[in-house]
């Protein structure tokens, strides 16, 4: 679990989630040539699956250059789901993070389903397999 402030000045809890959402987390930077393709990616998943049990989080390990980094970013792929500063990298080191992008799928219950590694073109079907089969259905 951990708690992190968005670029949005809201507070998120990991924990807030368990039983109620898929949650991915995408470790990466807005200085990353592949993280940069993970966020492409990642909105247009957020468009198909913001109201259908899951959520997506970008947590941000821009550090210092965060603050010019992260508006830019959001900016230029008209991001939609929050941005996570980790600018002390506690949630990356709690997640063994050691390249990035590097990207983790965990299920209603808190346990992780996928760990993927780098960018792959293939990436929104990857993750949908995975949206779809743990996510709740009402």
């Amino acid at each position: 679990d951990f708690t992190l402030k968005g670029w949005d000045g809201k507070t998120y809890k990991l924990s807030a989630f368990k039983g109620k959402k898929v949650v991915l987390l995408d470790f990466g930077r807005f200085t990353c040539i592949p993280c940069r393709s993970v966020v492409q990616d990642l909105e247009k998943l957020q468009a198909k699956y913001k109201d259908k049990g899951v959520r997506i989080f970008s947590v941000n390990l821009d550090g210092p250059f965060a603050k010019e980094a992260v508006p830019k970013g959001i900016k230029e792929f008209k991001l939609t789901f929050p941005v996570l500063l980790d600018s002390k990298f506690e949630a990356a080191e709690a997640y063994k993070v050691q390249t990035i992008p590097h990207l983790y799928v965990i299920d209603t219950k808190g346990i992780v389903r996928l760990s993927h590694l780098g960018y792959d073109p293939e990436l929104q079907k990857i993750l949908s397999e995975q949206f779809e089969k743990y996510r709740l259905r009402k």
